[in-house]
């Protein structure tokens, strides 16, 4: 085939790459047509057309059969938009300014979510609830907290009126917890206690409780305190739990979320990532919970 010949012919590909939307496509096609002539691979202009027809067609299909409309089992289209929103009311939007749309989660409270959360959130979730009664609380920095993870400021009172010890355990809430913080309530001069955990109390400490005026609260009683609140209230104490990571406990000295660590023949523990600068571990035990989604850990 001529060189005038392949020119010639070049110019109709070139006239259709560039007006067509497959311009590119085109453009390629020609390229490997005309190496084909050129290496003495005989190839007719009739040939090349049949075989870029059928890549169109095959293109065209495809668009064609992911653009149909969803249909139910009752073999009635699904409209992809609201009936209120039809084509006529609605603004023109780019495809990169369209919203993306969220799937609705569901935020219900369950005693498996509960359980789930790390020391630090389910303190933060304490004092969260605390808020929503109204009832004026300040938390206590990282650290050594002398077994005070909560004041509590009653009629918005200047002094602490009452102390909280939040702890998320999944074992039994034994006396000498109580003790310890009954200890801090004498020194600091404040009547009034709340102990929280996600877990029970043995009967000594209910009873050691009772008699010093320390209101113990269970998972079972915080999950249907948590319930009680408006539904507006709920999904805001959820949306707090469970941000980001709410199950990997926080390092109580740099306030960063901990690394699971195995050495030598010992059990698994929780150490900070900030080692050997910190050397803050936790002792972490897999709890077994039939049905749940989450992992538990006793530290």
């Amino acid at each position: 085939m001529s060189f005038a010949v392949i020119s010639w012919q070049g110019f109709i590909f070139f006239t259709i790459a560039i007006s067509g939307k497959h311009r590119f496509i085109v453009t390629i096609f020609w390229y490997i047509w005309t190496l084909l002539q050129v290496f003495a691979y005989p190839l007719s202009l009739l040939q090349f057309l049949t075989i870029l027809l059928a890549y169109f067609v095959s293109r065209e299909q495809e668009g064609a059969t992911s653009s149909k409309n969803i249909v139910n089992a009752n073999n009635t289209i699904k409209p992809l938009v609201s009936t209120q929103e039809t084509a006529s009311n609605r603004p023109h939007v780019s495809l990169l300014e369209q919203p993306v749309i969220e799937t609705t989660i569901s935020r219900e409270w369950t005693s498996q979510l509960l359980y789930s959360l790390e020391w630090k959130r389910f303190e933060d979730l304490c004092s969260a609830y605390f808020s929503e009664i109204n009832m004026k609380n300040k938390q206590t920095s990282l650290g050594a907290d002398g077994g005070i993870d909560i004041f509590l400021y009653e009629n918005d009172q200047q002094k602490s009126t009452a102390l909280v010890q939040c702890k998320s355990w999944s074992g039994v809430i034994g006396v000498k917890l109580i003790r310890e913080l009954v200890g801090v309530m004498f020194h600091e001069k404040i009547l009034k206690g709340y102990f929280i955990t996600t877990s029970n109390f043995n009967q000594a400490a209910i009873q050691f409780a009772k008699d010093n005026n320390v209101e113990l609260i269970d998972g079972k009683s915080m999950l249907a305190k948590i319930k009680a609140l408006s539904k507006e209230a709920q999904d805001r104490l959820f949306l707090l739990a469970t941000s980001g990571d709410f199950t990997t406990p926080t390092c109580v000295k740099c306030g960063v979320k901990m690394k699971l660590r195995k050495e030598g023949g010992l059990d698994q523990f929780w150490g900070c990532v900030n080692y050997p600068r910190c050397r803050r571990t936790l002792k972490a035990k897999v709890v077994s919970k039939t049905n749940s989604p989450f992992k538990f850990w006793n530290y």
